[in-house]
């Protein structure tokens, strides 16, 4: 092999060696808690319960908002986030 290929890969292990041990020396004795987030569950859960409200999307919300100035239907051609 050519003594420059092996020099240059050399480096690269190294600067990879450097980025994972830099990386595990940063995040050592950092932890973090997600019982918050299993506790409170996430946002399709939630609108999938019976109990939570239904969220739309920003183009549905935007038609929504649209045919109440117009006073149409609220619910017309607008449907629900079901999934």
């Amino acid at each position: 092999m050519d003594p420059d290929f092996l020099r240059e890969l050399l480096v690269l292990a190294v600067f990879i060696g450097l980025y994972v041990f830099g990386s595990a020396a940063m995040l050592r004795g950092h932890k973090v808690d997600l019982s918050a987030v299993a506790a409170v569950g996430t946002r399709r859960a939630i609108a999938r319960t019976d109990g939570g409200e239904v969220r739309l999307n920003r183009r549905r919300k935007a038609r929504l908002r649209e045919a109440q100035a117009r006073g149409e239907a609220a619910g017309s051609d607008v449907e629900t986030n079901e999934d």
